[in-house]
Order: C-alpha cells, then structure tokens, then sequence
C-alpha cells in the first residue's frame, strides 16, 4: 500500500530524519538514504485481548513537492487509515506554521520548518524515555536494542530490502508477572539500573492494565499525573513523555539544565516565566534549543527574543 501526505511548509526535513535517526532503535527503526523504516505492532478489537496486526512502514519525502510517500505492508491494511493518521501526528504535518510564527516573531529559539517530531508508538517511548534519563542519547539507544534483542520479537512479514526485522516488546511482554513476564533483575541485566528497571516494570504494568494510553489525544493532564506516581518518574520523563508520545505542543520539562541555560532562567519557575509569551507551543522551543536551531546569540536573559 502507498499513500501521499500533504504537509504544511516549510518542513525542515534534514533536521527531522536526523533527529529520527539518532534515537532509531537497531531492530526497530531505521533512517537510510533519506528514507524513515520501522516495524508496527497495532493492537485491534480494542477489548485487552492482546489481538494485534504486525507489519512494517516506510516513509520518504517528495523532493519536489510538499509531501511525503508512505509505504506499508499489507498487513496493516485494515487500520490503514488509523496508521496514517498516527504518522501525521508523529511527523507533525498538521502543524500551523501560521500559528507558530505569530506566537516566536520569526525569532528564536524557534525556525521555520522546524517540526516536533513525536513518537510512533507510545509505550516504546516511554521506555526509551525511561532508560535515556541522565545518559546519551548514543547509550539510551544501545539499551533499548538490547531490549529489543532479550524481549522483542522477530516480524513475520516479507520484507522489503533494508527492513527493520524486530518488534519492540510489548507492555505486557514486560509487565511483572504471568508466563515469560520480563523481571526487573532480568532487565538490570542488560545494564540498566535497578531504579530505572522498575520503572520499566511498572510502566509495562499500567500501560498493559490501561491504566495509562500513551497516544495522540489521549488527556495531558491524567497521563503526566499517572506517569509521576510512578517511582523513578518525574517530572521532566512525564513531559518529555507527553511532548513525544501524546504530540502534545504546550508540553515544557521546566527543569531541563540544557533549556535553563539557554533561557538564562536560575529556577525551573524562572524558566516557566520565561517562556509564557509561547504558550500553547512551548514545546517548539524546547526542540528549538535542544537542536541549537539557530539559538546561539539570539536570546537575551530570561529568554526575552531581541528588539
């Protein structure tokens, strides 16, 4: 199946393949030759009884128009409408520039083109989100590949040349308890720490329960209060959660030190206040900062923009 997707421009599609890429779980996903792949669970009757679809996406933009071209297997074609509409959210093509302009002044930290690119599957987010915490981006990848290697499944699909060949387990695979549950010591041993690992666990557990539903639309402010009850959660993972997994465009991890610095805010309120003019779309300048689009030397203390 082949679909065409229409964006709003500009679209710096550099910047977002390359941010794709640097967090493209080996397995999983892949960004090669300018070309986004990875594999697809998607859960179908929605009654909790572990029936799914599984196959594979491809995504490539139009070098001389302002879309893209989404390839996936057959397999998917039952929620081919549902699966598309997850990757415009992902890749944010229904973004009002317009919008965005009004609220930045063309100033940074934000740039035209810039987009906020989210996470297709929610759950395999949140454990990546998990892992990544005070590490690389480099080493939190590394260990979800090994998740995927212990806990993963290989697709049973034809696959197309250059393919991604696993699945990212599901919250049930690493839920404590029942047959073949993934433990907490079996996931530390893969180098993960213990703190980190039942977090894992417990995020496995509310997400496999539905307790929690990490995807596009589903309630801000539920989610981020579910997310920080469980330990090893705060603040910041809950946000950068909800940024990437709900798409959500207001979301603002108030005490990231990389934020703080650029804003010049000493205190997470500081840099709160700092960026209350961009309101409802904080989140573009948290990925403005965070890829340095264009930042350095434009933003006065307490990120007041010049002029």
């Amino acid at each position: 199946m082949r679909f065409e997707l229409a964006y709003r421009p500009p679209y710096d599609w550099p910047r977002a393949l390359d941010f794709l890429a640097a967090r493209a779980v080996e397995g999983v996903e892949s960004v090669e030759a300018g070309v986004w792949r990875r594999t697809v669970r998607w859960p179908i009757g929605g009654d909790g009884d572990g029936d799914e679809l599984r196959g594979w996406i491809a995504l490539q933009p139009c070098p001389d128009r302002s879309c893209a071209v989404l390839a996936c297997s057959d397999a998917l074609s039952p929620v081919a409408d549902a699966l598309v509409q997850r990757v415009r959210a992902v890749l944010d093509f229904d973004c009002d520039s317009a919008a965005l302009e009004r609220a930045y002044r063309g100033r940074a930290p934000y740039v035209a083109g810039l987009r906020m690119i989210g996470g297709f599957d929610g759950f395999e987010l949140a454990v990546r989100a998990v892992l990544g915490q005070q590490i690389s981006v480099a080493r939190a990848r590394k260990l979800a590949g090994r998740l995927v290697e212990t806990f993963g499944e290989s697709l049973d699909d034809e696959l197309p040349p250059g393919a991604p060949l696993r699945l990212f387990p599901t919250a049930q695979s690493l839920a404590a308890g029942g047959d073949g549950g993934a433990s907490v010591d079996r996931i530390a041993a893969l180098g993960v720490i213990g703190m980190r690992a039942r977090a894992i666990v417990a995020l496995a557990s509310a997400c496999a329960s539905g307790a929690l539903r990490l995807e596009p639309g589903a309630p801000v402010a539920p989610t981020l209060e579910t997310l920080q009850a469980i330990p090893g959660i705060g603040d910041w993972t809950a946000q950068y959660i909800a940024m990437r997994a709900l798409c959500w465009r207001d979301a603002f991890p108030a005490g990231d030190l990389v934020l703080r610095r650029a804003l010049g805010a000493a205190t997470p309120a500081q840099a709160r206040a700092a960026v209350e003019r961009w309101q409802p779309w904080r989140a573009y300048a948290v990925i403005g900062i965070w890829s340095g689009a264009g930042v350095a030397g434009r933003l006065d203390p307490i990120g007041k923009p010049p002029g």
